[in-house]
């Protein structure tokens, strides 16, 4: 059964749902190089996705991006929390 988190905290993630983030790296051949440097919004903690994801530390990230709203998942590796303005 697919466990996917949307709407609660789940304490251990590196990030939760409603996160600011930037796509800072491309960690596998699967992954969205061209999204490099692009910012974003968490939308999901996916975890039993059968590509190596571990509760609670290691879920498959969904991001919806704000340049095309285009909605891929991601490796903690591949993301990081987008500064806060001063």
């Amino acid at each position: 059964m697919l466990q996917v988190a949307s709407e609660h905290v789940v304490q251990g993630a590196p990030f939760q749902v409603g996160d600011r983030v930037i796509v800072i790296a491309s960690a596998d051949d699967c992954g969205y190089p061209e999204r490099i440097g692009q910012h974003g919004i968490v939308v999901q903690l996916r975890y039993e996705t059968e590509v190596g994801d571990t509760y609670p530390g290691d879920p498959f990230i969904s991001v919806v991006l704000d340049v095309d709203k285009w909605e891929g998942s991601f490796w903690k590796e591949e993301l990081a929390n987008e500064p806060i303005p001063v």
